[in-house]
Parts: C-alpha cells; sequence; structure tokens
C-alpha cells in the first residue's frame, strides 16, 4: 500500500508543477516557439508515414528546415500523440509535463534500492523540482532535449548499479 501512495505522490507532483503551464495552454519558455514547430512538424511527417523525419517541409515559411539532422528526435516521438488530443502549444506542455514525469519515476526507480521506499519517492521529489531542471531546462528555456536528458542520467545510474552487482564487487 505504501508504494502505490509514493506511486501517487510522484503521479500528483508533475500536475501540480505544471498547473499554470496547463491553465496558460503553454510554456512561455526561451525555446517554446522552436518546440511547438517542432513538434508540429515532426508529428505530421510521423503520421504520413514517414519513420525518421529529419527534413520538417514545413519550417522556414516553407522552405524546411534540416533540424532533426541534429537534435535528437526521441522527445518528439513520445510528445507525437500529444498532438493527435490536444493543440500545438498544449502538446509541448503535456510532453514537457511527461518528460518531468518520466524523470521523476526513473529517479525513484533508481534511488529506492538505495534508500527505501520513502527515500526514493523524496529523492525523486527533489530530483522533480532541482532548480536548473524544474526553473532552467522547463520553465525559462523549456528546451525537451535536456529534459529527455533528465530521464535517462538516472536509469544509467540504476544500470551502473545492476551492472556492478553483476559483477560481483
Amino acid at each position: 500500500m505504501v508504494r502505490y501512495q509514493n506511486h501517487l505522490i510522484l503521479l500528483g507532483l508533475p500536475l501540480i508543477i505544471f498547473a499554470p503551464s496547463f491553465w496558460l495552454g503553454h510554456i512561455p519558455g526561451d525555446s517554446s516557439k522552436y518546440n511547438v514547430a517542432w513538434l508540429a512538424e515532426f508529428s505530421d511527417q510521423l503520421f504520413s508515414g514517414v519513420i525518421y523525419p529529419r527534413w520538417l517541409p514545413g519550417m522556414n515559411a516553407g522552405l524546411g528546415g534540416a533540424d532533426f539532422y541534429f537534435y535528437g528526435p526521441m522527445p518528439y516521438y513520445i510528445g507525437a500523440p500529444f498532438t493527435l488530443i490536444a493543440s500545438e502549444k498544449m502538446a509541448v506542455v503535456l510532453l514537457s509535463w511527461c518528460m518531468c514525469l518520466l524523470s521523476g519515476l526513473a529517479m525513484y526507480r533508481f534511488a529506492r534500492t538505495h534508500v527505501g521506499l520513502h527515500g526514493g519517492t523524496l529523492a525523486a521529489i527533489l530530483y522533480m523540482v532541482a532548480p536548473y531542471h524544474l526553473i532552467l531546462a522547463i520553465m525559462t528555456r523549456n528546451v525537451i532535449g535536456e529534459q529527455a536528458a533528465f530521464v535517462f542520467i538516472p536509469l544509467a545510474l540504476a544500470f551502473a548499479d545492476s551492472w556492478e552487482s553483476r559483477r560481483g564487487r
């Protein structure tokens, strides 16, 4: 029962964090206009059958853009389904919310093996509201790629832990 209470806390916190953005309908960050355009174009390409959309034909006043030759597309694959159920701006908010939630769950997965269920929950909460993560990466700069990277840091640490335990050290 305690585990499920911890999961509810971890699910509820990102909803509270993103409540203003859900209310406004967007995150007014530095990269917001690019995120909206990239997610809309990426989704259009993806749902028209292009499995790995690298060229975005609607960018730059219809001249196109090679944005995904340079930027990693993984978070945009996660965000593409949100464009089917919400506006383009709200889809970016939902994507940022999802990245925040996934980063908290990943930290919980890593930390609970070291500090128990309650300690893991606290570590996940602190990870989600860490100033660089929340204030700079999400709310100020709104950089989707960095938000996705925050998911993989605890997963890499968990992998390293499991690797060490298998080696018997």
